[in-house]
């Protein structure tokens, strides 16, 4: 049983509880329309939940006669919190099968200048204790791996100082870590498929297991091709247009949504043919209307990245490279230029994940020297790497970002019991 107040919108009905709203359907799939059940009232139903977001009603156990009051608008929409316990306890399963050590790593480190970006520093009343908090786990990580250690998992907190603007980024925010040695990049990406997979059946989440592999980025001029208008599929939810329409105009795009006799469509306006980041962003989200009418959510790896920055993309990096930690690539990127063994996976054009393989001593000192990187940070790592296992994998998996586009949710900070907004980055 579940209580709470029925709203009415868009032909749909939804039940707003303290865990959330949640769409009222029945048993064959389609909107619960019982004639009690009108908008504002209070009720209490009889039913179970299908999904995150879902509940198969059977039966009203009692409705109001008239509105008491407004609803009470959830915060945090706990059962899609308690279903990402539910997901985090099979992945940790699995990748206890599969042979994988848990690790605890630190969160708090010396400076390493990872990112290129400012860290926030860790101070004792009042006085700098030389520590700052962790961007990523990355350097414990590869210092552990140096040591010959693994395979293993941790789960990290980290912070980061990211754009207010943005509603794909958190202040702070967890994610799924994995090293292995003696692993090449092919196996560390089916690690992270499978990773994927068993969050997806957890959830109920239909996903492509066919996992597209391109060197191309997955927002570039490349892909937009001469696409400005976009027709928008008659069952998409005016929440996932809104989304499209905030993530171009993120990108200092000029965008509108127009009705026409065939149907909803998103147009970018005349003078926009030479930005490509809107451009390719109503290219990423054709591909996403695409597999949502299929009824699969896309994936796609995105190979051989650059060794340096593309220049459409903004970063707020001063290396001048893009990872310090990269091993160099035999093959060129989509660009030809030089590449680094790492590449990204993308969930209906959602970041969730990066793999890559960890430079050798000699392919690591060149990084930090081409990045203008301080070395003395580094000259513990650097001694460790002379007798490092080959071939050490990794990978850091977004946890709220991956969640996040399993079950379709517009903004990260939903997958958060205290989340940080980005303003206050500052």
């Amino acid at each position: 049983m579940v209580s709470g107040w029925i709203v009415a919108s868009g032909g749909k009905r939804y039940l707003a509880t303290d865990s959330g709203w949640f769409e009222l359907l029945t048993a064959a799939g389609t909107t619960y329309k019982a004639p009690e059940l009108r908008d504002g009232i209070p009720a209490k139903l009889l039913g179970s939940f299908s999904g995150p977001t879902t509940f198969l009603v059977d039966d009203v156990l009692s409705a109001g006669t008239r509105p008491s009051g407004p609803p009470r608008f959830a915060v945090h929409p706990s059962q899609v919190l308690k279903r990402m316990s539910s997901v985090r306890a099979a992945i940790e399963r699995h990748l206890q099968e599969l042979g994988l050590t848990y690790v605890m790593l630190p969160s708090v480190w010396t400076p390493s200048r990872e990112y290129g970006e400012d860290e926030y520093a860790l101070t004792y009343k009042g006085s700098e204790t030389g520590l700052i908090f962790l961007q990523s786990d990355e350097f414990p990580l590869y210092g552990l791996l140096a040591d010959g250690f693994g395979p293993f998992y941790s789960w990290g907190r980290c912070l980061r100082h990211e754009s207010a603007a943005s509603r794909m980024h958190l202040f702070e925010f967890e994610q799924l870590n994995i090293g292995a040695p003696h692993t090449s990049l092919p196996e560390m990406m089916a690690i992270v498929e499978s990773v994927v997979l068993v969050a997806a059946d957890v959830l109920g989440v239909k996903i492509s297991r066919n996992f597209e592999r391109s060197k191309v980025p997955p927002e570039s001029g490349l892909r937009a091709g001469d696409l400005d208008t976009l027709l928008v599929p008659e069952n998409t939810p005016q929440a996932a247009i809104d989304v499209l329409l905030r993530g171009i105009r993120d990108v200092g795009g000029v965008v509108s949504l127009e009705g026409t006799p065939t149907g909803r469509v998103v147009r970018l306006a005349a003078d926009q043919a030479e930005n490509e980041r809107a451009r390719a962003r109503l290219q990423t989200a054709a591909r996403v209307f695409d597999a949502n009418n299929s009824g699969e959510l896309s994936t796609r790896w995105w190979t051989h990245m650059p060794r340096g920055w593309l220049e459409a993309e903004e970063t707020p990096s001063d290396h001048g490279v893009r990872s310090i930690t990269g091993a160099r690539s035999a093959e060129p990127a989509f660009d030809g230029s030089d590449a680094i063994e790492e590449c990204e996976l993308y969930i209906d054009g959602v970041e969730v994940a990066h793999a890559g393989i960890l430079a050798t001593a000699e392919e690591f000192q060149e990084n930090v020297l081409d990045a203008g990187a301080p070395r003395h940070h580094y000259q513990w790592l650097v001694e460790k790497l002379d007798k490092a296992p080959p071939s050490m994998a990794k990978v850091g998996i977004g946890w709220e970002r991956l969640v996040a586009a399993l079950v379709g949710g517009p903004d990260l900070s939903e997958f958060q019991v205290y989340s940080r907004p980005p303003q206050l980055n500052g």
